[in-house]
């Protein structure tokens, strides 16, 4: 969970208190900390919508449940490259850019 808490905000009881409900992680706003160009370049804390507008629609989407975390694998395909991403609650986690 320390990975991620640049980007979510995790509950103080955590996931696991008892409860059968998963409990949801808060989005860190990415527009304090952003730069000016930040609409043009990947970059980890962007949201899911943000990634789709800069890359265009996945070719490929997987979503799983982690530790009571919603996580979606994406693939977005550009001219020479081929980008994974990795989106925990709609926020860029990780992400590989490979050539095709």
């Amino acid at each position: 969970m320390t990975a991620l808490a640049q980007y979510v905000t995790f509950p103080p009881e955590g996931f696991m208190s008892g409860s059968s409900a998963p409990v949801a992680a808060v989005p860190v706003s990415a527009k304090s900390t952003a730069p000016d160009n930040a609409g043009r370049t990947l970059r980890k804390g962007m949201t899911k919508e943000e990634v789709d507008a800069l890359l265009g629609r996945p070719v490929e989407e997987s979503a799983r449940e982690e530790g009571g975390l919603q996580t979606k694998t994406c693939v977005y395909n550009r001219s020479d490259e081929s980008i994974r991403a990795d989106f925990v609650n709609g926020v860029l986690v990780r992400y590989v850019a490979s050539s095709r």
